[in-house]
């Protein structure tokens, strides 16, 4: 998870696929954040959103990536930044792009 110096705060991507035909995208998903260096993890919880929301800000994870089979059929993912409490239906490039621009990596240039 990364840690942001400055306010010392954890943070990382909680990839959530929202049905049974969008778990394989999701791994892929983690796979491609992790490439990335991006700390994230899957987690298939079936939760409310106001309960899932709840537990990812208790677990550390400012970001949130739900994949489901609308997100898949259009190669989108549904992107929220839980402090910002903001919400995006952007390719995943461009989500990487986002947490990049707030948590710049460590040996950015």
């Amino acid at each position: 998870m990364y840690i942001n110096r400055e306010k010392n705060e954890e943070y990382g991507v909680m990839v959530i696929p929202l049905d049974n035909g969008a778990i394989e995208e999701a791994s892929i998903g983690v796979q491609q954040l992790q490439m990335a260096g991006i700390p994230s993890r899957m987690m298939n919880e079936q939760l409310a959103g106001s309960i899932l929301t709840a537990s990812a800000l208790e677990l550390g994870f400012r970001f949130l990536i739900l994949i489901g089979k609308d997100e898949v059929s259009m190669s989108k993912v549904t992107f929220k930044d839980l402090f910002e409490q903001s919400e995006l239906l952007i390719p995943l490039d461009k989500a990487i792009y986002l947490i990049e621009k707030i948590y710049p990596p460590e040996n950015f240039t």
